[in-house]
């Protein structure tokens, strides 16, 4: 398993990421329907399949993509590298809570029907210290400007989210979650987080 974060988002997502799924029994291994894709706006993108319980990775948006999750370059590091890198320093692995950050790209049934009910995307706005992350949701393989929500939160809560440790509705009630645009809309798609 690699010791490394790599800071290369295609190093990331071809070596580090598989090394990762391979390690980790919590990962899905049934088929995924679709693919869903991670873009690094102004480097790449990378769909995500899981076929006979192996994960294949492409560069690029395949045509079957059910969800795009797309950051900008410059908060790919914060994001994914350094909390990366100062776990597995620390603990020598990654916790469970970075692992599941990433279990939005597999694509099950739940995950198609919620991707294919809506339109348009939405913005998580990620918090942490003085820092602001910026990470979009889109289902279908377009991203970009068909947000029809953002959604201001903690990247700590995002990362209870993605954990199952966090709801999104106590989130909201304790002033955690602030949502500008359709709360609907922010609401379905937050569902996908899990």
């Amino acid at each position: 398993m690699p010791r490394h974060v790599p800071e290369d988002p295609d190093l990331f997502f071809t070596e580090f990421f598989p090394a990762q799924y391979a390690a980790y029994p919590a990962f899905p291994r049934t088929t995924t329907l679709g693919s869903a894709a991670f873009e690094v706006t102004g480097v790449g993108a990378w769909s995500l399949r899981v076929a006979a319980r192996r994960l294949e990775i492409t560069r690029g948006i395949a045509p079957d993509c059910v969800l795009s999750l797309t950051t900008p370059a410059s908060d790919f590091g914060g994001l994914f590298v350094e909390r990366a890198e100062e776990a597995i320093r620390s603990r020598g692995e990654l916790p469970d809570e970075l692992r599941r950050v990433f279990f939005p790209l597999f694509i099950d049934e739940r995950k198609k029907g919620i991707a294919e009910s809506v339109d348009g995307g939405m913005i998580l706005l990620l918090k942490e210290d003085d820092t602001d992350y910026r990470l979009s949701i889109t289902p279908g393989g377009k991203p970009g400007d068909s947000s029809k929500a953002s959604v201001r939160l903690l990247l700590s809560d995002f990362l209870g989210l993605a954990a199952g440790k966090k709801k999104v509705p106590l989130l909201l009630a304790m002033g955690r979650i602030s949502v500008r645009g359709d709360v609907g809309h922010a609401l379905k798609l937050s569902a996908l987080l899990g």
